[in-house]
């Protein structure tokens, strides 16, 4: 699987088209409530930032630790974590 896109994103058209991608998700899976409640928090407003501010520091973040990565090409994964009863 290569890139066939050659040109830059923006970090704003980069989120639109993670929203993008979350929403067509949602639709294929049936609508789950729990990506429901995601893709509304990550909605966003006329300046074109997420309702929930929080968010888009979230993604802030991501976008410096995927430029930070010393690999050429990450593998992404979810890393595992301890549910805690």
């Amino acid at each position: 699987m290569g890139d066939s896109l050659d040109d830059k994103m923006t970090i704003r058209e980069a989120y639109r088209t993670m929203f993008l991608f979350l929403e067509k998700e949602w639709e294929l899976t049936g609508r789950p409530d729990e990506l429901g409640s995601l893709l509304g928090s990550l909605s966003t407003l006329e300046d074109g930032l997420p309702v929930d501010p929080a968010n888009w520091e979230q993604w802030l973040e991501a976008v410096k630790a995927a430029r930070e990565s010393t690999d050429e090409i990450t593998r992404l994964h979810l890393t595992k974590t301890e549910v805690k009863k």
